[in-house]
């Protein structure tokens, strides 16, 4: 499953961090570290250093190298709830995530990786989430 097109925030407190559908502000900002709201195309990134967003294909961001990351979870402990997975390490941490997990799948999140001009020598400039992905840790890793 690739989530694509759907916006998708992620919002880092100083007691955890929240993964929420859509594109949302939470109300209660105390203990927010930083925020992102992001898709295939964009990521608008709000923290106390400022705010920035970022499309594809304006002249800021003129190449890219997508990869992966394997967020927290075992699939074999992944719990099904409404609609919602909960992840869950051996070692006891917990991120839910606001979609289904297919049943022995991991979720990971592409990140975009931008390239300076061609100009330079190659440096990555920024970066910023793209979607989310599950699938087999197997089938990740062979890529």
């Amino acid at each position: 499953m690739n989530t694509g097109k759907e916006k998708y925030t992620v919002i880092w407190r100083l007691d955890g961090v929240e993964i929420l559908r859509g594109e949302v502000v939470p109300e209660d900002k105390s203990g927010v570290i930083e925020l992102r709201t992001f898709n295939e195309d964009s990521e608008y990134r709000c923290n106390k250093f400022g705010e920035r967003r970022l499309t594809d294909g304006r002249p800021e961001t003129p190449e890219h190298v997508d990869e992966i990351h394997k967020l927290w979870g075992n699939p074999a402990n992944n719990k099904q709830v409404n609609g919602v997975t909960i992840l869950t390490e051996d070692r006891g941490t917990v991120v839910k995530v606001p979609f289904e997990v297919p049943e022995g799948h991991n979720v990971f999140v592409k990140v975009r990786n931008y390239l300076s001009a061609a100009d330079k020598p190659f440096e990555f400039t920024d970066w910023r989430f793209a979607e989310f992905i599950t699938m087999e840790a197997e089938e990740a890793y062979g890529r």
